[in-house]
């Protein structure tokens, strides 16, 4: 932050007709008087009225004690602006000075950001399944840490994001700092602010959870607190989709056996688990929904709409799950072959969503459904 020192007595530096030179102000005593005494002798040869006033001897001050950091230079703008002894015409010439030394110090970061930005060098370009990344591509981001650059996917980015985000622990909402996966090193600010408008400026629909994490000014305690109900939905849906086969299968069957509907749906122990696990994975995230979930409105809704469902699916098909014979034909008649039975079982389903009709898509608009 000496760079914001240095602005300031260059700007200041302005009005006398012999520039002085810019000083590096390191705190010490003998540096600080020597600056004090060069500048009281270059405004003694100005007219009065061309001297600095108040406004100036705030800044001198704040740039001699060598402790020039972002919070501190607005804890001292905040500082002046609430001094008794600053009146409208001292207030109005301290920020006129103020925007002018931020302006010029912003321009010269950014400056700085980006030729130590081109400079860098790649140090990953491909994404996770080892595809080259051009760093010039609109769905690519840069991301520069450590002075190294790291290419990433946009895909790969929300995928990245959304696990941390979304992570908790037998549903309870913990989420993680954002990381960047090759050093395990946690993503700062900027870098957050430059990532979800990178996003949003895409093609791709900005992902709720960072449009929340956004919102709650990336404050992982703020967003945990008010994004609760969210994040477990999301880790239910992650565990049903993500979780073993013989686990979720075995979490249907409990399912099944909670309610008197669903004991009644009986499932042979030689029927397909994989095929049993698609037709009931929306029953069961459904189900998880109204065990979970802390909202007693929420949780009463989802509690109905499961069992109004199961009864639909056991109604359609009182059958479903079961094993019984088939016999199979064959094309040659051949009346002495004796006849031939398979085994197979009834998955005839009923659909987990409804579809919508046109009538309905046309007016859903304008009407709520009960």
């Amino acid at each position: 932050m000496h760079t914001f020192s240095q602005i300031i007595q260059a700007t200041f530096n302005q009005i006398y007709s012999k520039k002085p030179a810019i000083e590096y102000l390191d705190g010490s005593s003998e540096k600080t008087f020597s600056y004090y005494e060069k500048q009281s002798k270059l405004d003694a040869e100005l007219p009065y009225d061309q001297r600095h006033g108040l406004e100036r001897q705030f800044f001198v001050m704040y740039m001699t004690q060598n402790n020039i950091t972002t919070t501190s230079k607005f804890l001292f703008l905040r500082e002046v602006l609430e001094n008794i002894f600053m009146n409208d015409e001292s207030i109005k010439k301290f920020m006129f000075y103020f925007t002018k030394i931020q302006r010029k110090y912003h321009a010269l970061s950014k400056f700085a950001y980006t030729c130590k930005f081109k400079m860098t060098k790649i140090l990953i370009d491909k994404d996770i399944y080892l595809t080259p990344l051009v760093e010039s591509h609109p769905r690519v981001f840069a991301l520069v840490q450590n002075n190294k650059k790291y290419l990433f996917a946009i895909t790969d980015l929300i995928n990245i994001l959304n696990t941390s985000l979304g992570n908790s622990f037998f549903f309870v909402a913990e989420p993680l700092p954002c990381k960047n996966p090759y050093t395990n090193l946690p993503l700062n600010k900027s870098t957050l602010y430059n990532i979800y408008f990178f996003i949003r400026r895409s093609c791709f629909v900005m992902p709720h959870m960072i449009h929340r994490f956004f919102v709650s000014n990336f404050n992982l305690t703020v967003y945990a607190e008010d994004n609760e109900e969210m994040i477990r939905d999301y880790s239910i849906k992650q565990y049903i989709h993500g979780a073993d086969e013989e686990e979720i299968y075995f979490e249907i069957i409990n399912m099944l056996q909670s309610d008197k509907i669903g004991k009644r749906i009986k499932i042979d122990e030689d029927f397909p688990k994989d095929r049993l696990i698609n037709i009931m994975k929306p029953y069961l995230e459904l189900y998880y929904k109204g065990t979970y979930t802390m909202n007693d409105s929420k949780r009463e809704t989802y509690v109905i709409e499961y069992y109004n469902k199961i009864r639909r699916f056991y109604e359609y098909n009182k059958l479903f799950g079961r094993k019984h014979a088939e016999r199979s034909f064959s094309s040659n008649v051949n009346f002495n072959k004796p006849r031939i039975y398979k085994m197979v079982f009834n998955d005839k389903h009923i659909c987990f969503n409804e579809k919508e009709s046109s009538e309905d898509f046309l007016k859903s608009h304008i009407r709520l459904l009960e």
